[in-house]
């Protein structure tokens, strides 16, 4: 038996919980995917962004 992960159950609620269309919320979210990704590609390719503050605040 193969467990999926629950991939755009939240979205399924939204749509039904505001009486919108998925286009609509799919074009809302879609900034928000951008900047997250982004920040996401910063974390990977600067890695001193995560460990200066984590080496600053642990006193090392």
């Amino acid at each position: 038996m193969y467990y999926y992960p629950p991939v755009g159950t939240v979205l399924n609620v939204a749509v039904g919980a505001g009486k919108i269309s998925m286009e609509r919320l799919i074009r809302a979210i879609t900034p928000f995917l951008i900047v997250e990704v982004a920040i996401l590609f910063l974390l990977i390719f600067i890695p001193e962004l995560v460990t200066v503050p984590m080496e600053f605040f642990s006193g090392e």
